[in-house]
């Protein structure tokens, strides 16, 4: 999903938001342009989840591959039943 390049000053956090932000603990150094989002969906019944999201710029297929396996060990952990095809 593509968002707009902006970067903005937030007062109660004070701290500048719009930058990459994959989860490592820390913003990244580029304006962020894009929102890469997780989705659980339902197989049976019609439903969808948002799991996760994520504020970036580009990633690599490597970085994509670990943020999907990240996901599915964390919905494993609680005992979700995760279908890949």
């Amino acid at each position: 999903m593509s968002i707009r390049k902006q970067v903005v000053y937030n007062q109660s956090k004070k701290q500048f938001d719009g930058f990459e932000d994959i989860g490592e603990g820390g913003d990244g150094e580029r304006v962020a342009t894009q929102v890469l989002v997780f989705m659980l969906v339902g197989i049976k019944k019609y439903w969808k989840l948002p799991l996760s999201y994520f504020f970036i710029k580009s990633l690599t297929a490597s970085e994509q591959k670990l943020l999907v396996l990240q996901a599915i060990a964390q919905l494993e952990n609680i005992n979700v039943k995760v279908r890949q095809y």
